[in-house]
């Protein structure tokens, strides 16, 4: 976003993939278990995550901030 691509239009379809997994109450899951890949558990597979979340709501803002 910082090297001036956040208004490619080829970014939009990555969005919209991050956009449709948000849930209903506006989280996101974790999808894949990285048990013995990290040195911390990040939550059961298949629930909502709150560092998923915050790294999609991240990103979902660096675009918007980017494209106004």
């Amino acid at each position: 976003m910082q090297a001036g691509l956040g208004r490619d239009a080829r970014l939009n379809q990555a969005l919209d993939v991050i956009r449709k997994k948000q849930d209903a109450q506006g989280r996101w899951q974790l999808e894949y278990s990285y048990t013995g890949r990290t040195w911390v558990d990040f939550g059961p597979q298949k629930e909502p995550n709150k560092w998923v979340t915050l790294r999609a709501l991240r990103v979902l803002k660096q675009v918007r901030h980017f494209r106004n």
